[in-house]
């Protein structure tokens, strides 16, 4: 039977222990912090444990380094003496990640031991409260684009399931051009466990592999370790990794799976693989300060201007909000029924001294090339159209820099009925336009 302490100056003590840790912390104060550690303590935090006292610094440093301002609230529920000199504490903590992020809730079951005169921590067990542990992987709900280290497209889609109690996600790698087959295809679930709060994880993929395990995060990584069944093929049996996924800013994760073994035979890290979140770019587009009516034109007296849009200028917004469906194009242009992709690689092919286009021969590359520029020049040369002409917008086009997310270089294009091309290019960095002139190869 526990034994209840004979004075309430001891449950004070406590009580103001933890408050004084809590505000230690949010001071960035690490030494008062510590002190309120025995040296050999034991910290176990969803499922993974640090032992001594240096070692849970080393967490707690990096912790902050990794997330500047991270603040954090103690509330202390119960004091339950198991000796004069050794007590547990029960309750809840409150890790706040920035003004503008949603605060993450834990449990926590502490030991506390008297030296001296002072209750310090020999043991610490938090566990994330089941309603709130789904939120520490929330973050990447959304659309992911990248390449693979072979230069392969890859996606990543994430989303809430079960009334949000589960994060599920669905990677793919396919080949190159825009109807690459699917060459490798991977789908993982999140869940936390009602009683303990642990994220718990499943994953599965085309090779016929699969794994379960747990999740951790430190406040701004995820590490999400894994026990499981080697692909189809393989020659090994059971696979163990740790896969590891970092925000790099709002809108760019790194993922790289590390400490990988197979049947205990260790295999090196993989290639860390850059994803951007999706629709970035289009979201940031009106940050880049283009095609703000005639405005920007007016600043930019070089800049292509037609006589006038089909529609009048509810054509032009039509074209340039919700594009324009091809039928409606080839109808009025009298272009054929369907489009013709230009994919190098796949539809355009270079082999030795040929390419070909579809399969038909189209010449040296040389004689293809010089093919591409004649047709150019005679949109450039039908270029003088009438006040009366009629322009469709084909839409405009913003590109970033490689890192950067939002855009700043713009393209425009409109084609009239006799498949005439113009538009501009704008660079917003220098702050200067092109026009751009073509010809639609009908």
């Amino acid at each position: 039977m526990p034994v209840m302490a004979a004075d309430a100056a001891a449950e004070r003590a406590i009580r103001e222990a933890a408050a004084a840790y809590a505000a230690a912390f949010n001071e960035g104060d690490l030494d008062a912090v510590a002190a309120q550690w025995a040296e050999q303590a034991e910290l176990l935090e969803a499922d993974t444990r640090f032992s001594g006292r240096d070692a849970i610094m080393a967490a707690i440093a990096s912790g902050l380094d990794r997330a500047p301002g991270m603040t954090m609230g103690i509330e202390v529920d119960d004091v339950i003496f198991i000796s004069p000199s050794l007590a547990r504490v029960d309750g809840s903590l409150q890790v706040q990640f920035g003004k503008e992020e949603p605060g993450r809730r834990s449990r926590f079951t502490s030991l506390r031991v008297l030296e001296g005169d002072a209750w310090l921590l020999a043991e610490s067990t938090v566990t994330p409260r089941y309603d709130d542990a789904i939120e520490t992987v929330a973050w990447l709900v959304g659309t992911w684009s990248g390449e693979s280290p072979l230069g392969l497209p890859v996606s990543l889609s994430s989303k809430l399931g079960l009334d949000g109690h589960v994060l599920i996600s669905e990677l793919t790698i396919q080949a190159a051009g825009p109807e690459g087959a699917t060459v490798f295809q991977a789908m993982d679930t999140v869940h936390a466990d009602r009683q303990t709060g642990e994220l718990r994880c499943w994953s599965f993929d085309s090779t016929g592999a699969r794994a379960e395990g747990s999740v951790a995060s430190d406040g701004v990584r995820l590490n999400r370790s894994l026990t499981g069944i080697s692909p189809a093929g393989s020659a090994g049996g059971q696979s163990r990794w740790v896969q590891v996924i970092t925000p790099l800013d709002d809108n760019r994760i790194a993922i790289q799976s590390i400490e990988r073994s197979i049947d205990g035979q260790p295999l090196p890290d993989t290639d860390v693989l850059i994803l951007t979140r999706g629709n970035t770019i289009r979201n940031n587009f009106y940050g880049g300060g283009w095609y703000g009516g005639r405005g920007w034109y007016g600043a930019h007296f070089n800049a292509w201007w037609p006589g006038r849009w089909y529609g009048g200028w509810d054509g032009w917004g039509v074209g340039l909000a919700t594009g324009l469906l091809w039928a409606d194009l080839a109808t009025w242009g009298g272009y054929g029924a369907a489009p013709v992709s230009y994919d190098y690689g796949t539809t355009v092919v270079y082999s030795d001294d040929a390419v070909s286009v579809a399969g038909e021969e189209a010449g040296t590359p040389e004689e293809y090339a010089q093919q591409a520029t004649d047709l150019a020049e005679s949109g450039a040369a039908d270029g003088v159209a009438g006040d009366e002409d009629e322009w469709r917008p084909l839409g405009v086009y913003a590109l970033a820099r490689d890192g950067e997310t939002k855009p700043s270089t713009f393209i425009s294009l409109a084609v009239n009925q006799q498949g005439v091309l113009r538009g501009n290019y704008y660079d917003a960095i220098s702050d200067s336009s092109m026009e751009i002139t073509g010809k639609v190869d009908q």
